[in-house]
């Protein structure tokens, strides 16, 4: 069986693609990379910090199963970097495998700074009065109490503020709550392009 691997960067991106998955109606079958009930599943997904990903990929590319590796990651600070590391693997995947296919998703674009969460955030009404409160909250929290060094950082706090808010208990894993609480609509046009990404690999 042609298999994907489909590297993201951490448990919440998973439960996303999950929650995904079962609302556009993506059938196939989904497992953790390393789950031993069928390891021929046509979707494997493996959860991969940074500091490992190089390894994760070239390590995909040399299975002879596996015919797509998807990566899912944020762009973080700079996005123009993180396009560039993600790219140098291409050609280091083709000397292993030519005909492997090697796809990148980069969040949330790969010209803009951020992560999975401003995502999220797009998602919710602006004139939503608990993330207008959450704005301001942590924009005050930046200016006077702890400087928030990164675009990430403050989309993460801005979230989670405006969630704990909206469900009056702490986020924990953010797929799961999103598919329990039916907090976030899965069906809004900022979740288009992680949605036409997993339909590209899966196809």
């Amino acid at each position: 069986m042609n298999q994907v691997i489909l590297i993201v960067e951490g448990e919440d991106e998973k439960d996303i693609v999950h929650a995904l998955a079962e609302k556009h109606a993506m059938t196939t079958t989904w497992l953790d990379a390393n789950d031993k009930v069928d390891p021929m599943a046509k979707i494997r997904i493996l959860v991969q910090h940074r500091v490992s990903i190089r390894k994760a990929i070239l390590d995909a590319a040399a299975d002879q199963y596996v015919q797509k590796i998807g990566v899912i990651y944020d762009s973080e600070e700079k996005p123009d970097v993180t396009a560039k590391e993600l790219e140098s693997l291409r050609p280091l995947t083709k000397r292993i495998r030519p005909d492997i296919q090697y796809q990148i998703l980069q969040l949330p674009s790969p010209t803009e700074a951020g992560s999975l969460e401003k995502i999220c955030l797009n998602t919710i009404d602006a004139n939503d009065p608990l993330l207008i409160c959450s704005h301001a909250f942590i924009d005050c929290i930046d200016r006077n109490v702890h400087k928030l060094s990164t675009t990430a950082l403050r989309d993460k706090a801005r979230f989670t503020t405006w969630y704990g808010a909206k469900t009056g208990k702490q986020i924990s894993r953010l797929g799961i709550d999103v598919r329990g609480e039916k907090i976030l609509n899965l069906d809004h046009v900022a979740f288009a392009p992680i949605v036409t990404f997993l339909k590209q690999l899966v196809g």
